[in-house]
């Protein structure tokens, strides 16, 4: 019996992940389509090896010492023997008819991107956290992708000649490798396709790489600025010149805000400090703008934290509150920071009427008192205008 071709090559970076990376796998291989399943053993200490092996040779074990995520992934480049390719990451789940939706809408194309919905759920995938409508990078990807990243990488599929045309996984901005890799896809002009459908599990975990604020802030920084000049390594770049500089500050200051908002989640003082801190501020900033970033990026940054009796995001909306409330008041006048901190929610309120539209605006007006007990006026007025 002839062995059939594989359709998709999927690699699954695998680091002391022995409690999930069974799980990974076994959604990969239970795929409608011919798979290839490379997992990337970079220097586990617990029992992921042994996990892994029971699995062969079904999928290829790649063994290696610990160099980080971005070159666990590229240690699998060369093995790859299918025309398109996914990052899988080992605590995360394909949904199970998720390469063959993914598939059915790149019609063989080498210049496209194809990507799906995905949903966040807790550590052990019992509570759906998250659920985000579906991104349209669309009318310019590339100028989309320079502000932040739209998706964690299990969603997106893409062929596997992009290497040839952009290089490898950058370890220096890793946690945000995957987001400069898409960058680059987008500067040689390819499409970016999203269909509606729910494509990937998503575990959100507190212990995960991506909730370190500072590197975080760094990583991102740093893909946002190679987006605005030239890139060596990237072939029939589109944009040689890499966008234009008028709007680099501004992106820079909001990416900020999202780590900020992931630093006031996890109630680290120190940790504010250095993003804040480190915060690159455009020759005319707008705190309030930051504040209600803030606010809009702590909903998702909350959803790993909790033990079920806290609240997460009020805890998160309090520290920020409070931190800010004594960086900011020559800039920004108290009772405009709360109004940033808690407007965004009212808004939507009144957007979006219903039955339990009540009961939403006494948390607002909860979270609201919050606000303004932290930043030492519990008894001032706030005027939400719409």
């Amino acid at each position: 019996m002839v062995k059939q071709s594989p359709q998709v090559s999927i690699i699954v970076p695998c680091y002391n992940a022995e409690r999930y990376v069974g799980e990974a796998i076994e959604s990969a291989l239970s795929q409608d389509c011919t798979v290839q399943v490379i997992v990337v053993d970079d220097g586990s200490t617990d029992g992921s090896v042994e996990v892994i092996q029971r699995y062969e040779p079904a999928v290829q074990l790649v063994r290696k010492q610990n160099q980080g995520i971005a070159n666990a992934r590229n240690a699998a480049i060369a093995l790859l023997q299918a025309p398109y390719a996914l990052l899988l990451d080992n605590d995360d789940r394909l949904a199970s008819d998720a390469l063959a939706q993914l598939l059915g809408t790149m019609l063989g194309s080498q210049q496209r991107v194809v990507y799906g919905r995905f949903q966040g759920w807790n550590e052990d995938m019992t509570q759906r956290l998250a659920e985000p409508r579906l991104a349209s990078l669309n009318p310019d990807p590339f100028v989309y992708l320079s502000r932040h990243d739209f998706t964690p990488p299990g969603a997106v599929l893409f062929p596997t000649s992009a290497f040839d045309r952009i290089g490898q996984f950058d370890q220096t901005v890793a946690g945000c490798d995957d987001w400069d890799f898409l960058i680059r896809l987008a500067r040689i002009g390819f499409e970016f396709e999203g269909i509606n459908k729910v494509v990937f599990h998503y575990r959100r975990l507190s212990s995960s790489a991506s909730n370190r604020p500072r590197h975080m802030l760094d990583a991102g920084l740093e893909v946002i600025r190679r987006a605005h000049a030239p890139d060596a390594r990237v072939r029939d770049d589109k944009f040689p010149a890499g966008l234009p500089d008028d709007t680099l500050a501004q992106k820079k200051f909001l990416w900020a805000a999202d780590c900020f908002a992931l630093a006031a989640v996890r109630g680290n003082p120190t940790e504010m400090d250095e993003v804040f801190s480190s915060t690159p501020i455009p020759s005319n900033p707008c705190w309030k703008t930051f504040a209600v970033n803030v606010r809009k990026q702590l909903a998702w940054h909350c959803q790993p934290y909790g033990n079920g009796t806290s609240d997460p995001f009020r805890d998160g909306l309090i520290n920020a509150a409070r931190y800010l409330g004594q960086q900011l008041p020559q800039f920004v006048p108290r009772s405009e920071l709360c109004n940033a901190l808690i407007y965004p929610d009212f808004v939507q309120l009144a957007k979006h009427p219903g039955p339990r539209k009540a009961l939403r605006l006494l948390k607002e007006w909860r979270e609201a008192k919050s606000v303004l007990a932290a930043l030492g006026e519990p008894n001032a007025t706030v005027k939400i205008e719409h």
